[in-house]
């Protein structure tokens, strides 16, 4: 089901999906991860994506937009960070759709850069390749990065020197230098002294192949000096840095940049690196113009073309180089930038920067600046204050995991939530509410349950009785209860929030069948079953309505 190709950086993975998805008619969605691209590594954004795919394609899957159509994407009563809210939307709107429809020909998804997706992604897939229908397929791409293999254990690997590869080589450049005006006047013994060169040097890494010929074709690499050995990317670096900073005094504009390039979450415009190092933007884009196509400007900000650049970039003691840039002294300029300027926003991409680098303290100390600024800036209802909230609490969820205390994370968001917004806002509820379908996911129902009740407490001082919020929270209050066995307490709720339902909804709503269902199973639980049996044969009734009795 799962076919996974693992290479270095370079090899043309990429290049080889890229060929095959424009040669083969039977694609169903592609996928490509970028480690600078926050949303293509949200394995939300990419399961909505392959979905959208599929539409384009539905008719040759007859049936698929109709059972789209049909899904409910209501509540599911469960907290969900981004990769459980991903396997739900992959498992109800993409394979179950593929299920029941069974096309008649195998479909395939196609994700490339997997090693470059992150933790979410990677997650997803590796628990979705063992359920796949039969007439799906997937073709993942990755760099052979420890972590990631171990989540496939079925792997085809490209193997740099292999046969196969050497041969697909030779064969690209030598059409290079055929076709290249700068080797027209050489012979064919000639050429073929530059063709083993090339692939000698290129240690099997297309990639680096061109480059090579890149370079020669240039003028800027002499034939004659192709007899060097290099060490696959890291060598084709350090040649090209040689070249273009043969001084090293010239390299010191550049490296400013780079340094603060390095420790960016985000690709980032000239005009930020500008105001960071506190210089004119025309130095900074001159200075990283000097990098051409290894640094390039893609929709109006600099990422490398490859990560790999970045991670030969940066100091280590086991590879030293010239060129190498601690990562510290990217930090300390953002540090003072951000003393500098003051804003909310600066101490935003600082926190930002520190979270991403799994420094939660330092991340936690920016960003409660930036809300403190933007609290006495905007007051605590504009909108950017739950944006500043949102990432607070995903840090403290990170946090939490890193230290295996989910109690960490519940106690820090409400804090913040009750300090921002005060006791009696709805919005505290809403945390409070969140917090305790975190800790019920967990199956930590009798932390759950306080939660719910203080939340129940402020919806119904705040609230119209009818409120959605209100009703989502008794529900979320009821199943708590009814998963201690408390089913004393559940049942008053599952009765009001059925009558509210019933109200609001209609008597036939599938949600009011869900809501006969739980009330059922209360009674059913202590021993009441003539007062269940008629709730259950409503809720089926409803069911077979709305569903059909198949």
């Amino acid at each position: 089901p799962v076919l996974f190709l693992v290479g270095p950086p370079g090899i043309g993975k990429s290049a080889a999906l890229s060929k095959w998805i424009q040669m083969r008619m039977k694609i169903g969605a592609v996928h490509f991860c970028r480690h600078d691209r926050a949303d293509l590594r949200d394995p939300v954004v990419m399961v909505k994506s392959i979905v959208t795919q599929l539409l384009q394609v539905q008719n040759q899957l007859p049936g698929f937009a109709e059972s789209i159509r049909s899904i409910n994407l209501g509540s599911s009563g469960k907290a969900m960070d981004s990769t459980d809210r991903a396997a739900e939307l992959m498992d109800t709107m993409v394979l179950d759709p593929l299920r029941k429809i069974q096309p008649g020909k195998c479909w395939v998804l196609v994700i490339d850069a997997l090693d470059e997706g992150g933790e979410g992604i990677q997650n997803l897939l590796a628990n979705v390749q063992g359920h796949l229908p039969p007439t799906v397929k997937m073709i993942v791409s990755a760099r052979p990065e420890a972590d990631v293999l171990a989540l496939f254990p079925n792997k085809v690997v490209l193997n740099a020197l292999g046969v196969e590869n050497q041969a697909d080589l030779v064969k690209y450049v030598q059409q290079r230098v055929d076709l290249s005006k700068r080797f027209a006047a050489s012979d064919e013994m000639e050429k073929q002294r530059i063709v083993d060169g090339v692939v000698a040097w290129s240690e099997g890494v297309f990639l680096v192949a061109v480059l090579v010929l890149d370079e020669i074709e240039a003028g800027r690499l002499e034939i004659n000096n192709l007899s060097d050995p290099i060490d696959g990317l890291a060598s084709i670096y350090l040649q090209h840095f040689r070249r273009l900073f043969a001084n090293l005094e010239t390299y010191q504009d550049v490296a400013d940049c780079l340094e603060v390039m390095l420790v960016s979450y985000q690709p980032l415009s000239d005009q930020f690196i500008a105001e960071v190092l506190h210089r004119p933007v025309r130095n900074v884009t001159r200075a990283l113009n000097q990098l051409g196509s290894l640094v390039p400007v893609q929709q109006g900000t600099r990422s490398p073309f490859h990560k790999s650049l970045f991670d030969w970039l940066r100091a280590s003691q086991e590879t030293p180089h010239t060129y190498a840039l601690p990562v510290g002294g990217g930090l300390d300029r953002i540090e003072k930038w951000c003393e500098r300027v003051g804003t909310a926003e600066a101490n935003h991409f600082v926190g930002k920067v520190y979270q991403f680098r799994g420094d939660f303290n330092k991340a936690e100390t920016f960003y409660e600046l930036c809300l403190q600024i933007a609290l006495k800036m905007l007051g605590k209802d504009h909108p950017d204050i739950e944006k500043i909230l949102q990432d607070f609490t995903m840090l403290y969820y990170l946090q939490g995991k890193s230290e295996n205390e989910l109690m960490l994370f519940g106690s820090k968001t409400l804090a913040l939530y009750e300090r921002t917004f005060g006791e009696w806002d709805p919005r505290y509820a809403w945390q409070l509410n969140l917090s305790g379908l975190t800790f019920s996911a967990q199956g930590q129902h009798e932390q759950a349950s306080p939660m719910f009740e203080r939340a129940a407490v402020i919806y119904e001082k705040v609230l119209d009785k009818d409120d959605p919020d209100l009703v989502e929270n008794l529900d979320h209050l009821a199943n708590s209860y009814f998963a201690q066995q408390n089913y004393v307490k559940a049942l008053p709720l599952y009765i009001r929030v059925l009558a509210i339902k019933e109200k609001v909804l209609g008597k036939d709503h599938p949600d009011v069948a869900n809501s006969l269902g739980l009330l059922a199973a209360s009674y059913s639980k202590q021993g009441k079953f003539e007062e269940a049996m008629p709730l259950y044969v409503r809720a089926q009734a409803i069911n077979e309505l709305v569903f059909g009795k198949d």
